[in-house]
């Protein structure tokens, strides 16, 4: 099984080694990445590992099984491993996602990407983030400057410098107004204002 802070470490990848944002969160700035690490996005729970297997050969990206034959042509520019049963590749400057047979399931039309998890993939437009659906379906609009992994049913997203949660509907279920944030686990999430640090449960109300 991949673990959560892989797959939190390939999504801190697809944000940062592509659009020049400062880490994440404090989770992230322990896993930061570039493009070098393909190893990828998502986070709620452990992910059921994929059969298929990254590699990389004169230059470029493709896929083996766990027996080491090639299943995907290396032709990619970079890839990131597969998650719920795709895998976002780049070709050129353009981000797509493939699925276990090499065909482009999601068009190549992204500025970067991140990987699947439980349904949604974080992708960039511009220099604005949204998520997208596995048929490819911008679900919440491309409109924050940096965005997270969902974990309990938000995810946190920045709007300039401050943070809050969006759901998946696209609706920001709590205010962006925290200095930093992390993701929900366990039910609650650690929020810092200022100097001080807190915790919140899924409505935004500080715990004791």
């Amino acid at each position: 099984m991949k673990s959560r802070a892989l797959l939190a470490l390939a999504f801190s990848f697809a944000v940062n080694g592509y659009s020049n944002f400062q880490p994440l969160n404090a989770v992230a700035q322990e896993l930061k990445i570039e493009a070098a690490a393909n190893t990828s996005p998502k986070v709620e729970d452990e992910e059921e590992e994929e059969d298929l297997v990254l590699f990389q050969k004169a230059g470029k990206y493709g896929y083996k099984d766990s027996e080491g034959k090639e299943q995907i042509a290396p032709r990619f520019d970079n890839a990131y491993e597969f998650f719920d049963g795709l895998a976002a590749v780049r070709i050129g400057e353009k981000w797509g996602y493939v699925n276990d047979d090499g065909e482009l399931e999601i068009p190549l039309q992204f500025d970067s990407a991140a990987s699947f998890s439980h349904g949604f993939a974080a992708v960039q437009i511009g220099d604005k983030w949204g998520y997208i659906n596995d048929d490819g379906v911008m679900v919440i609009a491309a409109s924050f400057d940096e965005v997270d992994v969902f974990s309990g049913g938000l995810a946190k997203v920045r709007i300039g410098k401050k943070w809050g949660f969006v759901n998946k509907q696209g609706v920001m279920k709590i205010a962006a107004t925290f200095d930093d944030a992390r993701g929900f686990e366990d039910n609650s999430a650690w929020v810092k204002i200022g100097n001080k640090v807190s915790y919140i449960d899924s409505d935004g109300k500080f715990l004791q």
